[in-house]
């Protein structure tokens, strides 16, 4: 690799390790990720480390992919998110080097614009604490969107079927990720078919068999796994039937919709210049993946403030079709080097998590309520995601549902109040609201509260212990 492209390289990952330093609850200047899904997922993959068969022994309702990188992470750190920070860094440098390839296709010096896309996308409010299935997937949708885009891959008679396979490979890793984040790869298919199907309809053929093929590799080799499990039926149950049929979305508000809006004004303001440089030059490869993927999140219910992160790769293609108008003003190397940091410095103070940097432990409403407790004890969190206390404690769950996630799953409540009744964990903690009196083998031994920047409301913890007679 020429010496030009290596420094090239070494500033796209320290752009990556200070994006995710600064930004990422997982980071260690952050006393642990206060995100639930994030610990939901490090839980899990902690209890897969130690043995645990994924949906079969422990229920979580994302894709297989997303667990095996969590872990992954554990085998690098069990008590801390530490490894997890490490995998955010790597997706982040990918996510990078994948914009800077775009935005040089044109014949622009991208690095200023590639450092002002990774400060609206990891300071943005759909970044949320960091750890979260689409942050994971955005090296996968900017490499597809990288190879859509080029030429080389269809164009006119040309069609290189080893970026096809490429491109399906990719979108076999998104699918066992979070299948909902298909939309950019069932663009990218209609695109491609478009090209195709008037006059090349054998090639056509070659190229979906191609892309077919790619993705079927992550997806055998899951199914594979499972079958040698004897666990294919649980991974059917809980990642497709449920979240297909059960999943407890709805379509939110509109305080909700003004409020995404708000979080992301400036990398959403660049997706009008993006749809405007594809339909000027008539560039289906991108249109089309950014009409698809935004009607699937429509239409699947209610949009998180995480799910609209999966549109943040398409905000490369708006700040590639604005560089022109800057001129010259950009090409001094010293005007790049200064302005790019200068945006980092900024997504470092306005990411919404700069709050929490640098805050002891023993400070978190967590780590107050782990203080009460005995390390390594049985634990359940009930009636929410995962706090972070499984990872505090130093424990792992006993049973299969060690949470309550968003799925109308009688099943799921039925055993957790079953745990309750028979007094199998030593300690329960319940979000939001007190536990039943029902359950009267346990009493209330401490109370917490935090307050949640990205909800807006005030977390309350209840912690009880059993009482043992």
């Amino acid at each position: 690799m020429p010496r030009k492209n290596q420094l090239r390289v070494l500033e796209l990952f320290c752009m990556a390790l200070f994006l995710i330093t600064f930004v990422s609850q997982s980071s260690p200047l952050y006393p642990l990720n206060t995100w639930d899904d994030a610990n939901c997922l490090l839980t899990v993959g902690r209890a897969m480390r130690a043995g645990t068969v994924l949906y079969k022994e422990i229920y979580e309702q994302k894709g297989p992919t997303l667990y095996l990188i969590h872990a992954l992470a554990a085998f690098i750190s069990d008590r801390s998110f530490f490894g997890v920070y490490l995998f955010e860094i790597a997706a982040c440098f990918l996510t990078l080097l994948a914009a800077y390839r775009v935005c040089a296709r044109k014949g622009h010096t991208p690095i200023m614009p590639v450092a002002f896309f990774g400060a609206i996308t990891y300071a943005s409010f759909s970044f949320s604490r960091g750890d979260s299935a689409e942050e994971f997937c955005l090296p996968c949708l900017m490499a597809l969107l990288m190879l859509a885009d080029d030429p080389a891959t269809v164009s006119g008679d040309t069609v290189s079927f080893w970026r096809l396979f490429l491109m399906g490979l990719l979108s076999g890793i998104i699918g066992t990720i979070k299948f909902t984040i298909l939309g950019v790869s069932i663009g990218i298919c209609l695109y491609i078919a478009f090209r195709l199907l008037p006059r090349h309809p054998i090639k056509l053929i070659k190229a979906a068999g191609s892309f077919l093929v790619g993705m079927l590799i992550p997806v055998i080799a899951w199914l594979c796994y499972f079958a040698s499990k004897d666990a294919l039926q649980d991974f059917y149950t809980a990642y497709i039937h449920n979240n297909i049929f059960l999943y407890a979305g709805d379509h939110g508000t509109l305080r909700d919709s003004l409020s995404m809006i708000l979080g992301n004004w400036i990398w959403l303001f660049l997706l009008i210049p993006a749809v405007a440089g594809a339909v000027s030059e008539r560039n289906m490869a991108i249109l089309f993946p950014l009409l698809v993927q935004g009607a699937v999140l429509i239409l699947g219910g209610r949009m998180w403030f995480y799910t609209l992160l999966v549109l943040t790769p398409f905000a490369v293609f708006g700040l590639r079709s604005l560089l022109p108008l800057s001129g010259n003003l950009l090409r001094p190397k010293w005007v790049q080097a200064a302005a790019s940091l200068i945006t980092l410095l900024l997504a470092a103070w306005f990411t919404p998590n700069a709050s929490m940097r640098f805050v002891p432990v023993r400070d978190t409403a967590q780590g107050r309520l782990c203080a009460e407790m005995e390390q390594g004890a049985s634990f359940l969190q009930y009636s929410h995601l995962d706090d972070g206390l499984y990872l505090l404690l130093d424990t792992l769950p006993q049973e299969k549902f060690f949470v309550s996630l968003n799925v109308v799953y009688p099943k799921m409540h039925e055993e957790l109040n079953r745990y309750l009744d028979e007094g199998i964990p030593q300690y329960v903690l319940i979000t939001w609201r007190m536990l039943p009196e029902r359950f009267d083998k346990y009493s209330q031994i401490d109370y917490a509260n935090s307050y949640d920047v990205f909800t807006k409301t005030t977390k309350d913890f209840f912690l009880y212990e059993r009482v043992d007679q």
